[in-house]
């Protein structure tokens, strides 16, 4: 198992652990809890954004009326 030191304020240091014994978990449990959610919440928006500028790029998107109408051509 890997260890990361991290260097805090007294301030930042109160906070952390006040937060983390409220929501009843370990300092260690929070601070990759929280980084590891960030960093997938990145991972998500720039995929997001990639997808995005991939339908718009190549958009066949209809209005709802011309759907239903080319389901009832159907």
């Amino acid at each position: 198992m890997g260890m990361i030191s991290v260097r805090l304020n007294v301030e930042d240091t109160r906070i952390i652990k006040a937060y983390a014994k409220e929501k009843n978990m370990t300092i260690s449990e929070l601070v990759r809890d929280k980084v590891l959610e960030r960093i997938q919440d990145e991972i998500d928006l720039k995929l997001h954004h990639a997808s995005r500028a991939a339908h718009h790029k190549q958009s066949k998107a209809i209005t709802f009326d011309d759907m239903m109408n080319e389901l009832d051509s159907e």
